[in-house]
């Protein structure tokens, strides 16, 4: 009763091939020194004079699209309104609304 529990197996179909010829170390693969030619292209920040935008040129555009969507020209104005909205809110609580607030604050705290 002698059962084997391993399948027979070509180790050498799994491992590399041998190299042609020895390379130094590193000689193949840029060191961390050395950007490779996609990391030098992205690292350079476009420039509007080649057609594309800086990251800060296109995050004031991005808020402009943003503040416009909602109605306002500045965070300033927006902040104003909002101020304005929770002020309006408040009023139009009643007087157990606001004590059930005061209570949850001073709860929290």
């Amino acid at each position: 009763m002698n059962k084997t529990l391993f399948l027979p197996l070509n180790l050498q179909y799994f491992a590399e091939e041998p190299a042609a010829e020895p390379q130094a170390p590193g000689a193949g693969e840029p060191t961390p020194e050395q950007p490779t030619q996609e990391d030098q292209s992205q690292s350079q920040e476009p420039t509007e004079k080649g057609g594309e935008l800086s990251a800060d040129e296109a995050k004031k555009m991005a808020e402009a699209e943003f503040l416009k969507s909602l109605g306002v020209d500045n965070f300033d104005t927006l902040k104003n309104t909002l101020a304005k909205h929770k002020e309006w809110e408040e009023s139009q609580k009643t007087e157990s609304e606001k004590l059930n607030d005061k209570l949850k604050r001073l709860s929290h705290s």
